[in-house]
């Protein structure tokens, strides 16, 4: 099962940075976005306005490490329309989640590779949320404040075959489960994620939620029945 594109071209890009080097060089980085501006802070932003799918934003403003400045920037441009994804060095838990709550659509860390800001810009764009996966437990303190769906043991376990391409015949036979209750379970995973799942595979939203392989319950590959 091949994983679908993270964004396309048409994805338009704004980006909100306090550094220089950043405005500069994510652009040329990811070629596979439109970058429609990079701005160095909100008002210059808000002024502009550009016609962007999402707006990539550094949390912290410039010299200023309690993060209210960006806060309200999130509130701002969150009010006016705008997706926004959190691209940031911060890793205090709390702070995090008020981004989200200010109206953020994600966040990405900077020690994340590009690849990761790039799926998370096509997560965001098609109105799910993402979150980081390079803070631990952060993806869990998201969970308990409802901000993401939770799976069960067993939808874990059928997220795990199914971005094998394990068929529900062999998972139900591996788990001592009926066919139909494999996929019972596989389909309450679809529906929680249903418009991520439209145009992604089981294996992408396995990495979305953060999940590596040794994390998924009792995940036995069975060659044979893989595609």
């Amino acid at each position: 099962m091949s994983p679908v594109g993270p964004a396309s071209p048409a994805c338009r890009v704004a980006l909100i940075d306090a550094q220089t080097v950043s405005r500069a060089a994510l652009p040329l980085l990811l070629p596979s976005m439109t970058f429609v501006g990079s701005f160095a802070g909100i008002d210059q932003f808000l002024r502009t306005r550009p016609a962007a799918d999402v707006v990539v934003m550094d949390l912290l403003a410039s010299g200023d490490q309690s993060g209210g400045d960006r806060l309200d920037g999130i509130r701002s441009v969150s009010a006016v329309g705008y997706r926004v994804l959190v691209h940031t060095e911060v890793r205090t838990a709390p702070l995090l989640m008020n981004a989200l709550l200010a109206g953020a659509r994600g966040i990405v860390h900077r020690s994340e590779p590009l690849a990761h800001l790039e799926l998370a810009v096509g997560v965001v764009a098609d109105g799910e949320r993402s979150i980081t996966t390079a803070l631990p437990g952060f993806a869990e303190f998201v969970e308990k404040h409802h901000l993401l769906p939770r799976l069960s043991p067993r939808q874990l376990q059928l997220l795990a075959a199914r971005a094998r391409g394990e068929q529900f015949d062999s998972v139900a036979s591996r788990l001592f489960i009926t066919k139909k209750v494999a996929e019972e379970h596989w389909s309450a995973v679809a529906t929680k994620f249903s418009a991520f799942l439209t145009s992604r595979s089981p294996a992408d939203l396995e990495r979305y939620l953060g999940l590596d392989p040794e994390d998924l319950l009792d995940w036995t590959p069975i060659e044979q029945n893989c595609r």
